[in-house]
């Protein structure tokens, strides 16, 4: 290019993925210490926040998603029942109750692995309150309550992260042109 042109360069804003979306919740937390587990499909994202303040050195992400879960119930349902069991199928099979022992063993391991990699990760998990958000938190709502002490499980999981940087948006952009519905 020449001399005469001009470059605009643009500031971004970047966030870990599962960050954002402790944002909405962070006036009830912001006088303790809370490990946030973000449960998508593929990944775990997790992070701890310490009075409102992200501990970057925590941000980690578990190959522990829905996705890794469904797969080891469809495969322990086809060898326990000689079924051919798709993956379409399994969250009705888990709805109706079908096969529950099965089923519930298969969460409780998947649960033992991620509280192992949150040891590994040094997380105290006796101790520290869990915020449990994403799409999974909801389906495993019953399994973590009984798995992790003080588990708080959003209500509003799969739409957090959305809301976390709606308010991101807001500080960055100009709050009026995230003020609309």
């Amino acid at each position: 290019r020449g001399l005469g042109d001009v470059y605009k360069r643009q500031v971004g804003c970047v966030w870990s993925v599962g960050a954002a979306a402790y944002l909405p919740y962070k006036t009830s937390f912001n006088r303790e210490v809370i490990g946030v587990l973000d449960f998508g499909g593929n990944t775990i994202n997790c992070m701890i926040y310490d009075r409102g303040n992200l501990l970057k050195d925590t941000i980690s992400t578990l190959d522990l998603g829905m996705i890794k879960l469904e797969r080891k119930i469809i495969d322990t349902l086809n060898i326990e029942t000689g079924w051919n069991l798709q993956d379409y199928e399994v969250r009705d099979i888990i709805e109706r109750g079908e096969c529950k022992q099965a089923v519930d063993k298969c969460i409780r391991e998947h649960i033992k692995q991620i509280k192992q990699r949150l040891l590994e990760k040094k997380w105290n998990i006796d101790r520290l309150t869990i915020f449990a958000t994403g799409g999974g938190s909801q389906q495993l709502n019953e399994h973590l309550k009984k798995e992790f002490r003080g588990v708080i499980v959003s209500q509003n999981g799969l739409w957090d992260n959305l809301n976390g940087l709606k308010i991101v948006g807001g500080e960055v952009y100009g709050k009026e042109t995230y003020q609309r519905n």
